[in-house]
This record gives C-alpha cells, structure tokens and sequence, in this order.
C-alpha cells in the first residue's frame, strides 16, 4: 500500500525520527496497530475513536495521514493533530483530488476542506501585520506555525515550526 511505503522510506531517510501512521477506514472490524521499526501505524474504523486516542500521543516528528477521503475528516484531524507534530515536524495528507469526488464532499463552504484551508494559511502568511489583525485569531496562531506548504498532485506536506501546546 502507499501507506506502507511511505513509511518504509520515511524510515529509511529519518531513522532517528518518531513517526506515526494513521488510517481511517469505516469497512475494518476492529482498530489495530503495527510497528516497524520507528514508525508505528494506527487503523481506526471510527473518526471520533481516532481523535481520542490522540490525545496521549505526545510529540511527533511525522504525522501521515491516510484516512478516510471525506472532506470533513481530513479538516477535522488536521486541525487536532498537526498540534502534536515537534519543530520542524512534518505532516503529509494523502489524497487530496477526494475534494472533487461528489460523494466524498460531506460539507460546503469556504475553507471546509483541507485544500482551501492551506491555501488561506499561506494567505495568511503573506500578508502584511494590519491585515492579519483583522483575521480570526485561531487561524493566524495556526498559520504562525506553519513553514511552508507543498502541494505535490494529490499529496501536501505541511511543515511546522516553532513548539505547539501539544507538541
């Protein structure tokens, strides 16, 4: 699978790293976990169990997310466990093209996708100090702490800097 290697070669490039695989998938009967070396990989078949485990994972160098497609997933875990990635974290999301597949889009509006949100972060980033006082807090204090942002066809790779409360 991707996520598989993704993981072998992350591990194989970062050897001293902690990295953590998460994937959601509603058609698996029962949350399992694996370790490979410094990689551990998470499955869930709940969002809501996902993210209460996360609350005790402590600081992570990598974060891969590989869950479900939905819109509103993506967004949602994003926006919980990019916290907990170290300085100089990075956080990869898979799949992004799931934006455009109609049954996959479960909100609407602005910035309701993982997609529109990095994009208003880096606009966020390059706007001058009166123009980011008038935007809402939660997200220049989550954009402060975004380095860059890559999109690579269907993957983004979001690197942090600075420490979080979390991580």
């Amino acid at each position: 699978s991707n996520l598989d290697k993704i993981s072998s070669i992350l591990s194989e490039r970062f050897p001293e790293s902690n990295i953590v695989a998460v994937s959601y998938n509603k058609a698996i009967t029962l949350t399992s976990s694996k370790s490979k070396g410094n990689i551990d990989i998470f499955n869930f078949n709940s969002l809501d169990e996902l993210v209460q485990w996360s609350i005790n994972i402590g600081s992570i160098d990598v974060i891969i997310e590989h869950c479900s497609n939905y819109k509103s997933h993506k967004l949602a875990l994003f926006k919980e466990l990019f916290y907990y990635l170290s300085h100089n974290g990075i956080y990869f999301i898979e799949e992004l093209h799931a934006k455009f597949i109609p049954q996959l889009n479960d909100c609407d509006g602005d910035g309701d996708d993982i997609i529109d949100l990095l994009h208003l972060i880096n606009n966020i980033n390059i706007s001058p100090a009166n123009e980011r006082s008038k935007l809402d807090g939660n997200l220049v204090s989550l954009s402060n702490h975004i380095e860059s942002v890559t999109i690579k066809r269907k993957l983004a790779i979001v690197e942090k800097t600075g420490l979080t409360y979390r991580g």
